[in-house]
């Protein structure tokens, strides 16, 4: 087995660890339309352990995720060796936030279960809320600069990865996720709560298949 395909089935090993994080944090059975609508209700009747767990997972699955970036570089570098770089260094840059992130979303869980966003305690909870979305925001700036570099090095055919791969640049198939609103029970709420996984699922699959 190549060097590449290990990275890559290390992503794929990250990708499915932080899904299960997602779905120990606020995963259930129903249609994508409620998601967002039920998910504090979900989270409120959750054990404190499920939530404790669904944070934790973070930091392991980040670190297995910044491994399986590196197929990517591999397969970059030969060809485009400063796109290479810029981009390992942003998308593992990238994935410390969105691993900080994920995280903290089970400090929010339990906050929820305490009932903290009560009206009492709304101002305090929504500043917690803007801290959060400081990494969220940072996180979803570097993962666009990752997408366009993996997105112009495939397309103008400086990578070894045939141009067709494009197809399942991960910054792309995020673009469809407002089509997921659609997806009906029981799956639905599932497949919109771990979207982002499920889609470095398929691209670093597309690789391990590839390579």
């Amino acid at each position: 087995m190549s060097s590449i395909r290990i990275f890559a089935s290390l992503g794929i090993a990250g990708a499915l660890l932080m899904f299960i994080g997602d779905m120990c944090l606020y995963g259930h059975f129903g249609s994508s339309r409620d998601f967002m609508t039920n998910l504090s209700i979900v989270i409120s009747k959750e054990p404190d352990a499920r939530i404790i767990t669904g944070g934790f997972i973070a930091p392991v699955a980040s670190f297995l995720y910044c491994l399986g970036f590196f197929s990517i570089y591999k397969m970059v570098s030969p060809k485009s060796p400063i796109l290479a770089i810029i981009f390992i260094v942003s998308s593992v840059v990238m994935m410390l936030f969105g691993g900080a992130y994920h995280a903290m979303w089970g400090i929010r869980g339990l906050l929820i279960k305490a009932g903290l966003p009560s009206s009492n305690y709304q101002g305090l909870y929504n500043k917690i809320v803007k801290y959060t979305r400081l990494f969220y925001n940072t996180m979803s700036v570097l993962a666009g600069v990752a997408a366009l570099i993996l997105l112009f090095v495939v397309l103008s055919g400086r990578s070894l990865y045939p141009r067709w791969t494009a197809v399942v640049n991960p910054g792309l198939l995020l673009l469809f996720k407002p089509l997921t609103r659609f997806i009906p029970s029981p799956l639905g709420a599932i497949i919109s709560g771990g979207y982002l996984n499920l889609v470095f699922i398929i691209f670093f699959s597309v690789i391990v298949i590839l390579i």
